[in-house]
């Protein structure tokens, strides 16, 4: 049995997610890179299988701007996460079966962010969701799509926030 992790990369967020969300183990993880983030994720879940992690973070927005997600001052896109798979490997372990990760940050799947994505659902085996747009709410921003463990990337329906789920 799983349950839901709420890791928020930056200050700003902390207060909108924390209280929008319920039934989920909120961990502040600002400003931290990649290794302290993964590091942290492990620590606060203490062994315990994840259902479902969201990852509140920020991506770089622009008209012809790929997706990607902020770390820190590290940000792993679809040219950079092969330099970050060793680290992220050490997560594949913590994910229940089933499982997901949703990345609420802006725009992760615009343009070759979708290669990030189908690249983190192999790398952690487990279903990776994100938008092509800015996600300025809790619900979704469509379109989003969904990474599978093959490496797929199609378009989601019915996508929306739920928690605990």
């Amino acid at each position: 049995m799983g349950f839901t992790v709420d890791a928020i990369t930056d200050s700003n967020l902390i207060g909108v997610v924390g209280i929008n969300v319920k039934n989920s183990k909120v961990i502040p993880a600002t400003g931290l890179g990649v290794q302290a983030f993964i590091e942290l994720i492990i620590k606060e879940t203490a062994n315990q299988k994840m259902n479902v992690l969201r990852i509140w973070s920020h991506g770089h927005i622009g008209e012809n701007v790929p997706g990607d997600v902020i770390f820190g001052n590290e940000t792993i896109s679809a040219t950079t996460i092969d330099t970050f798979k060793p680290l992220l490997l050490k997560l594949t372990p913590c994910f229940a079966k089933p499982s997901r990760v949703e990345l609420r940050g802006c725009a992760p799947a615009k343009l070759t962010g979708k290669v990030m994505m189908g690249k983190l659902a192999q790398i952690w085996n487990t279903e990776v969701y994100g938008a092509e747009k800015s996600q300025f709410t809790m619900n979704w921003n469509p379109p989003v799509f969904k990474a599978t463990p093959d490496g797929r990337v199609q378009g989601a329906t019915g996508i929306e926030y739920n928690e605990g789920r």
